[in-house]
């Protein structure tokens, strides 16, 4: 990306907007039983498959007599490997030891996984995590029981070739352990590592032959931890021009959906801007654990982006992505309409929050915890160089660029520290109905009927019947009708060219459009898709669009003040006391909208609209009882 926009920075003839390589859409699959299958596949010397063991040392014994004292034998280990062919230590004859060593290591094969190791009696007996130690008391996770491993493999690290676990092991953490508790099928120990520290048990099950244990953490059950939690995404103000400024870093503005990344090691869940969870849409984003070659637990922000035939980002091309939860159609969607995960923030890391850093501070922390691979990729950024990289996206037909303050914190709201650069206008509207088609459409959808809430009333802003193919045309059809109803949502008359149908307001399109004429329609919009992240409610029209002058002085404000803003939840609650200012106040049981809390009031000193009600409702107790019963101008 760096590449194709550094040359449409310096070559103005560029006409297309050159692809990365084409992913190859396969990304590792949740499956156990899939993990299961390759973790104890086995090859001989002539590379023919072998039947998977059973137990540490060949078939499992009886279940009274499996226990780790007695897995003592190198036996199965060597008879997997050729020692000429890969670089893993060889072993010696076990000698037993008092000491009790242990390593983990992170094993990125075909799957990702994490082996556990522990030394027993001259050995080291091993498990494979595929999503990684569980460090919340009370979270279990998988754990395969494979074969003794020498005690070489304490300090073992490398590529290891195909046939024998494929792929790069790195030593995740080491040190040293007690046992605690050692019965038939039952092992407690207490593990005193970089990363490990505490009490664990390593349980036996009786599935797949014996060799699923699972790997327990012992301790409080944490409650609220924040890789559970929702999160509100920092969202940006909108100016009229480009502009330059070294206090700055620019990106591109991806068309795509805007998405956190919450991971603990080998977990991924994904969450939209409006809260929404979207992790079994996006399979292919769930490499994001293992790009995270510097964090085990993360959390990240991005956009799920599709690129259509030239490689350029299209919003369109991954509508069938954003509604599909289907198993068998989303593998057929993943070869059709692959989707890559474009990361450009870290909010929190491995027990640190991350959000009052500095932009600057964060992106580095993200370049030293993420390996781009496959489908992750790295938003890459250009500091002080608006105005060109703006040339440059519009020739290659992207939306925009976003300019962020070097020195801003992350505030989990619209804050003027961000400042996007729109390409073309889009409008976010409510579907309200649509008309029946004519000509070659007849007997279809005709056009969407569309609306904007004003005073909580859903004010018609005119049709939109471009934009669509044929396959969405049906959908869309198909989506209509299981919402219509006999009434218009709508709280003025609509003008409509055929026999209009009127649905629940429920469904969000965004679209693109020329500009609002000045009876409120639309001029020339067409069609972009559907926006299943945003909430109906907040389609509140135009974007207000601020001065670049007014705009860069909000921006310096907003990462001058010491604001403190913590990480803002689902529940409302935050860790500093500046608080997100909701789109809905409730006051004596009276609801009130706000709209366009990004604009700037007050020019000189870059005050928002959200900042004077967040001073008004600090002052309303000092406030109101000198105002009272007094005439006042509004």
């Amino acid at each position: 990306m760096r590449e194709r926009i550094a040359g449409s920075l310096t070559s103005s003839s560029r006409s297309s907007y050159s692809v990365r390589p084409r992913l190859d859409a396969r990304v590792g699959e949740s499956s156990y039983s899939s993990f299961r299958n390759e973790s104890t596949s086995e090859a001989n010397d002539d590379g023919k498959a072998r039947p998977p063991s059973v137990g540490l040392n060949g078939p499992l014994p009886p279940l009274q007599d499996n226990g780790l004292e007695r897995s003592v034998s190198l036996t199965e280990y060597q008879r997997k490997r050729d020692f000429k062919r890969t670089p893993e230590p060889k072993g010696r004859q076990p000698k037993a030891v008092p000491s009790r060593r242990y390593v983990v290591h992170r094993h990125h094969a075909t799957r990702l996984h994490w082996d556990v190791r522990l030394e027993m009696h001259g050995v080291l007996a091993s498990w494979a995590v595929p999503q990684g130690p569980p460090l919340e008391g009370g979270k279990r996770r998988l754990a395969v029981h494979t074969e003794d491993h020498p005690l070489e493999y304490l300090t073992f690290h490398g590529v290891i070739p195909d046939g024998y676990g494929a792929g790069t092991m790195t030593i995740w953490d080491e040190g040293t352990y007690d046992l605690l508790k050692d019965s038939e099928s039952e092992y407690k120990v207490a593990f005193h590592g970089q990363r490990l520290e505490g009490e664990w048990v390593l349980v036996q099950t009786k599935q797949n032959e014996g060799r699923d244990w699972l790997m327990i953490k012992h301790g409080p059950v944490a409650k609220d931890h924040i890789l559970d939690s929702k999160i509100y995404p920092m969202l940006a103000i909108t100016a009229d021009e480009p502009f330059d400024s070294p206090d700055f870093a620019f990106e591109p503005k991806w068309d795509g959906v805007r998405t956190l990344a919450f991971v603990d090691g080998g977990v991924v869940r994904l969450q939209t801007r409006n809260l929404l969870d979207c992790t079994a849409q996006y399979p292919e984003a769930h490499q994001i654990a293992e790009a995270l070659t510097g964090a085990y637990q993360a959390i990240v922000d991005g956009e799920i982006v599709a690129l259509d035939e030239k490689g350029v980002p299209s919003f369109q091309k991954l509508q069938p992505r954003m509604h599909q939860r289907n198993e068998s159609e989303l593998r057929r969607l993943r070869k059709s309409t692959p989707v890559v995960y474009e990361v450009f923030d870290i909010l929190w890391a491995d027990g640190r929050d991350l959000t009052k850093r500095p932009l600057r501070e964060r992106q580095q922390l993200l370049d030293e915890a993420l390996t781009p691979m496959g489908n992750i990729r790295r938003s890459e950024q250009f500091i002080g160089t608006g105005t060109a990289l703006f040339t440059a996206v519009q020739e290659q037909g992207l939306e925009g660029i976003i300019a962020k303050r070097l020195d801003s914190p992350y505030a989990t709201t619209r804050s003027a520290a961000w400042v996007k650069v729109k390409a073309f206008r889009t409008m976010e509207c409510v579907v309200g109905g649509w008309t029946e088609g004519l000509g070659g459409r007849a007997q279809g959808l005709g056009a969407l009927l569309l609306g904007i809430y004003k005073d909580d009333k859903l004010i018609p802003v005119g049709h939109v019947g471009s934009g669509f193919d044929e396959r969405t045309l049906k959908e869309l059809l198909a989506t209509l009708k299981e919402r219509e109803v006999a009434r218009s949502p709508f709280a003025a008359e609509v003008r409509a060219n055929t026999t209009p149908h009127w649905c629940e307001p429920e469904l969000v399109c965004e679209v693109r459009y020329v500009e609002m004429t000045r009876d409120g329609t639309l001029r020339a919009p067409s069609y972009r898709g559907l926006r299943a992240d945003v909430d109906p409610k907040e389609c509140t029209g135009e974007e207000h669009r601020e001065s670049t002058k007014s705009a860069l002085k909000a921006a310096a404000r907003a990462s001058a003040e010491e604001t403190g803003d913590g990480v803002v939840t689902s529940k409302g609650t935050s860790e500093s006391a500046q608080q997100r200012v909701p789109s809905v106040l409730t006051i004596d049981g009276h609801s009130i909208r706000l709209t366009n809390l990004e604009k700037v009031i007050f020019p000189e000193d870059g005050y928002t609209k959200a900042d004077l009600i967040r001073y008004y409702t600090e002052v309303s107790p000092y406030l109101l009882p000198v105002i009272h019963d007094r005439p006042l101008t509004l």
